[in-house]
């Protein structure tokens, strides 16, 4: 009777010591793996129907982005260019939402040849608004730290027969 207890208390105790460990490993490897986030702010009145928007970020960085083709078309692929300076990265990506209507997860990486321009490809989903907000968040992720700057752009869809 006694070395059934004794089983079991030692037993709860290696259960309880063992998820102890993995609660603190967890905790050490989540604390390890943070990413600190530098936010950069998108220039006022910029327009990527229009052309190329700079982020700038406090740390000194710069980022540079330009969608084709313009006008910014919806159900079409779009190129995404992302230029940095003073901005070290391993690799960026870019997520697109809009702020009035959930569209669903849209993340894609860039690709670089030299790890300062960086270029991809996605497609903006239909949309049954006629005009229609979107938000174009840049992440460039460099070890521990990654820099996000938030691009903002209107699309507007044209039914047939509408005046241009």
């Amino acid at each position: 009777m006694w070395a059934g207890r004794r089983l079991l208390v030692f037993g709860g105790l290696g259960l309880a010591a063992g998820l102890g460990g993995l609660v603190a490993g967890l905790y050490g490897w989540r604390t390890l793996n943070a990413r600190d986030t530098i936010h950069g702010a998108a220039e006022a009145g910029c327009d990527l129907q229009r052309g190329s928007c700079r982020a700038h970020f406090p740390d000194g960085g710069e980022m540079i982005l330009s969608i084709t083709p313009r006008p910014i078309p919806l159900l079409k692929p779009i190129e995404i260019n992302i230029e940095l300076r003073n901005l070290p990265a391993g690799n960026v990506a870019v997520d697109v939402r809009s702020p009035d209507m959930n569209m669903g997860y849209n993340r894609r990486e860039l690709a670089t040849h030299d790890g300062q321009r960086y270029r991809g490809h996605t497609v903006l989903p239909v949309c049954i608004l006629k005009r229609m907000r979107w938000e174009l968040r840049a992440i460039a992720h460099q070890g521990n730290t990654r820099h996000e700057a938030v691009f903002g752009f209107v699309t507007e869809t044209r039914r047939q027969g509408e005046p241009g």
